[in-house]
């Protein structure tokens, strides 16, 4: 996925990032920002940008949850979808942009979503009850006037090859102030280990700001 890039010599980034971004994989995150390593990248990686890209046309076409999940979910069938993949570029920390496409924010009902593609047997939606992703997207998001207290994972499930669909599977959590409140420190922390990296490549010689 590519963001739009200012060149101000800032540092901009995104969550997969900060996942990353403890101190035995900064110096790989430094790399791929700096071109000397490729970011990766496989086939299951390439058709679920292949998917995500058709639901993003189909929400930016209707304005509504992808018709998929609308029939798998009838309690989601009227979800309006205001922002599909809108990108929103936020300076969490002094010089650290993060950029990040939510797959669809649904401002009415204060959800945030994201879609999944995976094969049979490889744990449903479950596998996402302890993801950062949108807890993180939601805190963000906060900063941008947007307030959250749902996320929901939405999962397509295919058979191993990749050929066809066999079925769908949804994870969804509440998410309150709290929640918020510790997104925002992990993220933090994230950004400061990043700033550290910097510094100790030599890209920026001085000690980088805060929150």
């Amino acid at each position: 996925m590519q963001y739009n890039i200012k060149d101000d010599g800032k540092l901009h980034t995104r969550f997969t990032d900060l996942m990353r971004a403890t101190p035995h994989q900064v110096e790989n995150i430094i790399k791929e920002q700096t071109g000397e390593k490729e970011r990766f990248k496989n086939d299951v990686l390439t058709f679920g940008e292949t998917r995500h890209n058709m639901w993003q046309k189909e929400s930016e076409d209707t304005g509504m949850l992808p018709i998929v999940f609308r029939n798998a979910f009838p309690e989601y069938k009227d979800m309006r979808i205001t922002h599909a993949e809108k990108e929103f570029a936020t300076e969490l920390f002094e010089n650290i942009v993060v950029h990040s496409r939510p797959d669809g924010v649904a401002v009415t009902e204060a959800t945030v979503v994201d879609y999944k593609t995976m094969v049979k047997g490889a744990g449903g939606a479950r596998r996402y009850k302890s993801s950062k992703q949108l807890p993180f997207y939601s805190f963000q998001l906060g900063i941008h006037n947007i307030r959250i207290t749902k996320y929901v994972y939405f999962v397509e499930i295919w058979n191993e090859d990749y050929t066809e669909i066999v079925g769908y599977d949804k994870f969804e959590k509440n998410i309150g102030l709290l929640d918020i409140a510790a997104m925002k420190n992990w993220a933090h922390d994230r950004c400061e280990v990043l700033a550290m990296g910097m510094q100790m490549a030599g890209l920026w010689k001085t000690k980088q700001g805060k929150v």
